[in-house]
């Protein structure tokens, strides 16, 4: 009633104003009220309800929701199965130059050709400054993750460069703790809720650091992003990630997965391998055999080992083809690089480890190794990820 007053008091101060012509007015405003009132609703929406930061959450009915996997002993479990991970960078360029909102290969083909395959996860190779000072950046994060979920892959994000494109400054991946903490943090909060993202690699590749302070930087990480949410799997590695050996006992925590890293070129001049030697002077097919009876034992002997042991699970985070050698003035060219990497990928999922791809290769742009796809023509897979696919079809 004090409803009905207050606009009829309103249309009799219209009417005096407008000299007598107020059963127009009035008119008017029965007309423009319900217009105004939802015009009203609409913008108190706007104002007051704050949309989603990152990814939408998953259906409140939980129809959307896929469980993340999990770690149960030496294994990773996916709807009470061994979920085994064979994955691929998407890729280095997401890292350092290349803005995020312009990436070459964005089309569905691309996601098509993964999603046809026994590749399961893309790993998201995360760049901690544009993270922070691009506001592009996080957008152009969810979108990704959006469309690897829409064709049923799984995301691992990782922690891979700290790089400023605008002073072509790199700051390195090793920061002071509360600073590496905090990006953790955010990562872990704004995807907590999209279980597509199954984990973190929260450091790339560690250099220069002591193994005491790294055990125990690791271990802060871990927790904080467990505080978030206890389900994601942390990927950590040793310092460097070339191997468990030194490493010790695992971390008293649960969710978590041992990363190692293995690159043909590193193996031969850096890593000290005496499988790397005999692939590169490898003439005769018994040659190779015996090349590749010195890689199972290297993996069953230094890698499996570790995983029996103390019952966790380990991972190849990164390995590739290298055409040429690390480490060597001009980089010489690394014989029979194909056969190593088509027998390395062979080999750890004989034993039941994952494996993930990381093209780096010294040729590159001549030669397509740099992604899994070539970014030039995105509906082509490059040499490299065509002999990872082919591994992974024939182990």
């Amino acid at each position: 009633m004090g409803t009905l007053r207050t606009f009829n008091l309103a249309v009799s101060i219209i009417n005096k104003l407008d000299g007598g012509r107020g059963r127009k007015w009035r008119n008017r405003v029965f007309f423009l009220l319900p217009s105004a009132f939802l015009i009203l609703v609409i913008l108190t929406s706007t104002i007051f309800l704050k949309l989603p930061d990152g990814p939408l959450p998953p259906d409140e009915d939980g129809k959307d929701v896929i469980p993340r996997p999990y770690v149960q002993g030496k294994n990773i479990i996916l709807n009470n199965s061994t979920f085994e991970i064979t994955a691929v960078y998407k890729f280095k360029s997401l890292s350092y130059y290349i803005d995020p909102t312009h990436w070459i290969d964005e089309s569905n083909d691309t996601y098509d050709l993964l999603s046809s395959t026994k590749i399961n996860t893309v790993v998201l190779a995360l760049n901690k400054w544009e993270w922070i000072n691009n506001i592009n950046y996080k957008p152009a994060i969810d979108k990704i993750i959006n469309k690897i979920k829409t064709h049923g892959l799984f995301v691992i994000l990782n922690y891979h460069a700290n790089y400023d494109p605008t002073t072509a400054t790199d700051y390195g991946t090793w920061t002071n703790l509360e600073e590496w903490k905090s990006f953790m943090v955010d990562l872990a909060t704004r995807y907590k809720n999209e279980t597509t993202v199954i984990g973190i690699d929260i450091f790339d590749e560690s250099h220069n650091i002591d193994i005491v302070t790294w055990k125990s930087s690791n271990l802060a990480i871990i927790d904080a992003i467990h505080e978030v949410e206890p389900s994601y799997i942390i990927f950590v590695g040793n310092c460097p990630r070339t191997s468990m050996v030194g490493f010790g006992a695992p971390y008293p925590r649960k969710n978590i997965v041992y990363g190692i890293q293995h690159y043909s070129g590193y193996d031969l001049t850096g890593g000290n391998r005496s499988y790397a030697d005999l692939y590169n002077n490898a003439a005769t097919e018994s040659a190779f055999n015996a090349a590749y009876r010195s890689m199972t034992t290297f993996y069953r002997e230094v890698i499996l080992d570790y995983s029996i042991r103390y019952d966790v699970p380990v991972i190849e985070t990164g390995t590739s083809i290298c055409k040429r050698a690390y480490n060597v003035a001009g980089y010489p060219v690394f014989n029979n690089s194909f056969r190593q990497f088509t027998d390395q990928v062979k080999i750890l999922h004989s034993l039941g480890i994952g494996s993930c791809y990381f093209a780096a290769d010294r040729d590159f742009p001549t030669e397509k190794f740099w992604s899994l796809l070539d970014q030039r023509d995105p509906s082509a897979w490059s040499q490299g990820g065509l002999i990872y696919l082919e591994a992974l079809n024939n182990r």
